[in-house]
Parts: C-alpha cells; structure tokens; sequence
C-alpha cells in the first residue's frame, strides 16, 4: 500500500465529506508533506495529537463555503502513481 497516496486521498475525501478535520496515522515523512501543503494554504493546521494510545496527525481543512480548497488527482504514468493537488 501506498501510505502517501492513501492520506492524500483521505484529505480529500475528508474535505469533500464537508469535514473540518481529519486524523491520519503518524509518520515523519507525512508530516512534513502535511506542513509542505500547510505553507500552499491547502491545509488550515497540522497537529500531532494521541488517539488510542498511538500518535495521529491532526489536519484541520480550510473550507470556503463548505467546500474544500484542496482538489486532487491520481494518474498512472506506467508504473508510477502521480498526484496533482490544486
């Protein structure tokens, strides 16, 4: 499984749902993608945060008009997946 692709995917379907916040488990590398996409302003704030006894990044969306600001796209490029986040 691809675990950057799944939280991308997850971030949109979040703010496609109409929620404000979404939890995804923790990892360095995806927080520093998360704080990448926080300085684009496609995402309002990232937090770590324990659920459960195990550490989760807390994304709070921003919304305009209940609508998310982050779009994404998956597309195969042979074996390759690639994303286009707008």
């Amino acid at each position: 499984m691809d675990t950057i692709s799944n939280m991308i995917i997850q971030i949109k379907n979040a703010g496609s749902a109409g929620h404000d916040r979404v939890l995804i488990p923790y990892s360095k590398l995806k927080h520093s993608i998360v704080e990448v996409l926080k300085k684009e302003h496609f995402v309002k704030d990232v937090e770590t945060e324990s659920e459960k006894g195990r550490k989760v990044l807390a994304i709070d969306l921003f919304m305009e008009n209940r609508i998310p600001k982050i779009k994404a796209k998956k597309s195969q490029l042979g074996g390759e997946a690639l994303f286009s986040i707008w």
